[in-house]
């Protein structure tokens, strides 16, 4: 299972419509035509391209292995037996709040994944997705461990809670 931002549709509309700006600058800048505040803009969004693009192009793979975390700048990989728990939290950032699955593995402290998450200020249906990926996350969780441990779901002894849920 591949899981993305809900919300990354979004995301990637404004970023394309960003960097046709950035491009319109470069070519204006090129013929000699720069002209102030709206090319130096374009200009500096083409520079915070590839931060944009790591935060939008991020997907979590989901597989028997455990979950690999996978943007255009690096790659992570969250093994299952290092796992000990998977949450939903809420993730406050800038004053915007956010769900977002957090894990907690046992070698180390907690992570916070990249995909899924979904703004508090979204509808209804954005809501209802996270929340279905989120819980095949963590079924996908519990049958690991499960089979690792012999029919034993291992507990995190109460240090976190899930919100939203």
């Amino acid at each position: 299972m591949t899981f993305r931002p809900v919300e990354q549709r979004n995301q990637i509309v404004y970023g394309a419509l960003f960097t046709l700006g950035g491009v319109f600058a470069v070519i204006r800048l090129a013929r000699g035509e720069f002209s102030g505040f709206w090319d130096t803009m374009g200009l500096a969004w083409v520079v915070l391209l590839p931060l944009a693009l790591n935060t939008t192009w991020v997907s979590v793979l989901v597989d028997e292995r455990g979950m690999h975390v996978r943007r255009p700048l690096w790659r992570r990989t969250f093994e299952w037996q290092n796992i000990s728990d998977v949450t939903v939290e809420e993730h406050s950032t800038r004053g915007y709040g956010c769900l977002r699955v957090r894990l907690y593995r046992h070698d180390g402290g907690p992570r916070w994944l990249a995909a899924p998450y979904v703004g508090l200020r979204a509808s209804g249906p954005y809501f209802e997705e996270f929340h279905r990926q989120a819980d095949e996350i963590k079924a996908r969780r519990r049958a690991a461990a499960r089979n690792a441990v012999g029919g034993e779901t291992p507990s995190h002894g109460g240090r976190h809670n899930d919100a939203g849920r």
